[in-house]
């Protein structure tokens, strides 16, 4: 996976770099980040902006800020794995996002459990 900083308050993107290369550099504030799957993406989303590949994958970029809340309420209105012919009913979650690591974001469900979703730095 490769990845590029945009340059705040300008169109400018800063040159794709694989992953573990820019995890430590990515600003704490507010910021965007651009991920292409490998080489070819890059090149394609240079040459012809966005559009999805033959495979159907496509390059996106994430826009993202502190958030002054540390949890969210939310509702899965969906069976998050591929489980077919079991009964699935929706239930209240809380997202909770750890301002001080920014490693991880947690879904901690009704039940009790707690489930990482997303790693970031760290």
């Amino acid at each position: 996976m490769l990845v590029a900083l945009g340059v705040r308050g300008t169109a400018a993107v800063g040159p794709f770099v694989p992953w573990q290369q820019m995890r430590h550099a990515v600003p704490a504030e507010a910021g965007e980040l651009y991920v292409a799957r490998d080489a070819a993406m890059e090149q394609r989303w240079d040459d012809v902006g966005y559009s999805l590949m033959e495979d159907g994958e496509g390059p996106f970029a994430m826009l993202y800020r502190p958030s002054p809340q540390r949890t969210v309420a939310i509702q899965l209105d969906e069976q998050p794995y591929e489980r077919h012919g079991l009964r699935f009913d929706p239930y209240e979650a809380t997202l909770i996002i750890n301002p001080l690591l920014r490693e991880w974001v947690e879904v901690a469900f009704s039940d009790g459990r707690l489930t990482a979703t997303l790693s970031g730095p760290g």
